[in-house]
């Protein structure tokens, strides 16, 4: 599947191939904000920056799902890069599975130093659940 954003003129576009070999096209409008899962987390992280929760529409294997983003301004221990440390505590749920089978809901720890940068991350899966940890950062 290739799908294509344009965000000035509010267009998705998708293009899939079959296992029969046949194309498929599709041609949507892209409501206001609309993110895809990879940059989902980089839309996220401006929402906290200005201290704001939303829901987002999300585009998930060409179809329009949505997630919870949950700005929580709370500040909680979390062990990251090697320390025990106090990072800002988010949570997040989404209307669709995700990745391996993720259900929906999902918490992590992002940094306090006012760009937010993702340093643990956990959800549960399928086979039970995962803990994403960032072990170093360039400065």
């Amino acid at each position: 599947r290739v799908c294509h954003f344009d965000q000035t003129a509010h267009q998705f576009k998708s293009w899939s191939l079959a296992d029969d070999g046949r194309l498929t096209y599709a041609e949507n409008e892209l409501p206001d904000g609309t993110q895809d899962g990879t940059a989902l987390l980089y839309y996220a992280r401006g929402l906290f920056g200005n201290k704001q929760s939303k829901s987002v529409p999300t585009v998930i294997d060409g179809q329009f799902k949505r997630t919870d983003v949950y700005y929580t301004g709370k500040m909680a221990e979390e062990s990251a890069m090697g320390k025990e440390d106090k990072f800002v505590y988010v949570r997040s749920k989404s209307y669709y599975s995700g990745v391996a089978g993720m259900n929906g809901d999902a918490e992590g720890w992002m940094s306090a130093d006012g760009e937010f940068v993702p340093v643990v991350g956990k959800a549960s899966i399928i086979v039970g659940s995962v803990r994403l940890e960032l072990v170093s950062r360039k400065k």
